[in-house]
Formats: C-alpha cells, structure tokens, sequence
C-alpha cells in the first residue's frame, strides 16, 4: 500500500501506553524504590546514631561539670547504692544539662536523713513529673513506649500509674559509684578522675540500654530517676557481663526474674538485666571518661567466663577477676586492671 493512501492519525492526537507499558514502568518504578528504601532507612539510622552520640556527649559533659563542681563523680544512689526507692545519678545532672526547673521541682538530694538506708524516690504514681518524658535520656532510635514497665512501684505492676520514665543510658558502676563501696554507709566514696589509674580515654563511662517489649528480643531499658522500691540497680547501670546486644531471658515484665531459657546454653544470673543494648545495628554507644563518645560493634572481644562470672555474680562485683589481656569489653569497664584495651 502507498504511504500517501495509509489513515491518517487526527491532528492532536497521542497515541496512548498500553497494559504492557504500564506494568513494566511500574514495575521500574517498584525496583527502583525497593534499591533506595534500604538507602533512604540506612541515611536515617546514621542520622538517629549521630543523634544518640550528641546525647551521650552532652550527659557526659554534665557528669564531668558535676565532677568540676565537687571534685567526684556522681553516686549511682542517693542515700547509699541499693537503697529502696533512692535517687539516681541521672537527676544529679540536671543542673548541668539545662535541666534545673525540673531539677528544682524534684529536689534529688533534699530531705534525704543522714546514714538513711531508705530513699526518698516517690511513687511515679504521686508525681507526675517522674513520668515526664526527659528527651536528653532518650535514643532517638528507641521508639518503645515512654514509660518503662520493667522497674514500677510497686513491683511488677501492670498499671501505667506506677510506672516510671524511661531512660536509655546508663553508667559504668566501676566509675559512677566504686563497686567496693557498695552499700556502705554514709553514702559511697564516689570515684573521682585520679581513681582512673588506666587513663580516662581507656575506661567507659556511659553506655546504652534499649526498651524492648518482645520475648525474642527483650531488653530491659533504664529508669530516669533511680532505683524503685525492691527492683535492680539496672535501672542506672550496666555490666559487661554479657557481650552487648544480647537479650534479657527474663519471661516476664519482672526485671529480676530469669527463667532459663535452652536456647541460651548458659545458667542465668542476676546481672542479666544489666546487659548493654540499643536499636543501632550491630552494636551500642558508648562514652569514655574523657568526654568521648565511640560507637562499639557488639563482636567487640570479651572473656567468656565473664557470662556469670563464673557462676559468682556480677561482673563488676563478683570475686573472680574477667580482665585479663585480649579480654577488651572487660578491661573498658575497669578503671585500674592494669590492662592494654586493644583496638575496637
């Protein structure tokens, strides 16, 4: 046929995809998505880590403003480390961190008797404020509930009322209250930066504990005021007992039960709340006693036997020595071992 005798298309009109097209170019467009979503969810993560280290690096500052002021580092407890329903060493930085409205609402440190045994924490039930968010004690990449269920007073309370504000960061015992100190009275000798014979660029200071709810992944988190009536100490602190990450085997939302789990080959102990956790990939945030803050990956080597400390407790109170050389989460945890750190 002659191309002068072939129809001719309307002036104006366009010819139109067909299925086919259409299917293919979303088909592109699904792919396309699918290779940026990891990218777009991975730039979001760093920009929450970033987040989580300028949180730890300005907390860190204020415990060494505090220690400025009077020549220690903050007590983990107030009156004494253990005490029922003490303060804890979070409120004691308030003044330094921008927070001294809240401070002065609290009063921390205020009406407490000499050589009392006996805190003065409130209810969170009492006072609302000790359900208050406090946004500098949260990790941006913890999207859990604000208050924390694990640690209510009273204990094992499923009701809301009773249950305190979460935090996400906690202490090294061994530097924010001396493990040997424990329980004393009047209050602990807190440590001060001459005690940190290894050098403070070698101790951890601060580190992270994530709120997770699921069996399979539970971790404890922390508490912003302290230590509620009869519950952990893991409200402010954290061990090395186990490498970090690591999930709490408790099987309910009492932080001190710890029903053995087969799958963990290990007898349980009661420091497995105190574990070292957070939702970085692969890792947890840690800062140093000189004001650092380092990002360390969860294969970071660690003594084995430091997993129950050989069955005699805590590794930061148990009698069996868990530093030793090559053994660098340990020997970042104790301030006069002796020990080279090692690269991590």
């Amino acid at each position: 046929m002659a191309a002068s005798s072939l129809p001719l298309r309307p002036q104006g009109q366009r010819r139109g995809f067909t299925l086919v097209e259409l299917l293919v170019v979303i088909a592109i467009i699904g792919v396309l998505v699918a290779l940026l979503l990891p990218a777009v969810q991975a730039a979001r993560e760093a920009a929450r880590r970033m987040s989580c280290s300028n949180k730890l690096k300005q907390i860190s500052l204020a415990v060494h403003n505090y220690h400025d002021t009077f020549q220690v580092f903050p007590p983990q407890g107030l009156p004494v480390h253990g005490a029922r329903h003490s303060w804890g060493w979070a409120p004691l930085t308030f003044p330094y961190m921008e927070l001294q409205p809240l401070y002065d609402a609290l009063k921390p440190n205020i009406g407490i008797a000499p050589n009392s045994v006996i805190g003065s924490l409130p209810m969170a039930a009492t006072n609302p404020l000790l359900q208050q968010r406090v946004a500098s004690f949260i990790c941006p990449s913890d999207t859990g509930p604000l208050l924390n269920p694990f640690y209510a007073n009273p204990r094992n309370s499923n009701n809301p009322a009773n249950h305190y504000a979460k935090s996400n960061y906690v202490c090294n015992q061994q530097v924010i209250a001396f493990a040997s100190m424990f329980n004393q009275l009047p209050p602990p000798v807190c440590a001060r930066i001459a005690t940190i014979t290894d050098g403070t660029s070698n101790v951890l200071m601060l580190g992270e504990r994530a709120l997770r709810l699921p069996i399979d992944k539970r971790s404890t988190g922390a508490v912003v005021w302290g230590l509620p009536d009869n519950n952990s100490d893991a409200t402010t602190c954290f061990h090395p007992n186990h490498p970090i990450n690591t999930r709490d085997p408790s099987d309910d939302f009492r932080a001190n039960n710890y029903a053995q789990y087969a799958s963990l080959a290990r007898t349980p102990s009661n420091c497995n709340a105190h574990v070292a956790t957070s939702n970085h990939p692969n890792g947890a945030m840690f800062s140093l006693c000189d004001g650092s803050v380092r990002f360390i990956n969860q294969t970071i080597a660690s003594n084995p036997i430091a997993y129950n400390n050989g069955g005699s407790g805590c590794t930061s109170t148990g009698s069996i020595n868990v530093t030793g050389p090559g053994f660098v989460y340990q020997n970042l945890y104790w301030i006069n071992d002796g020990n080279a750190t090692g690269d991590y």
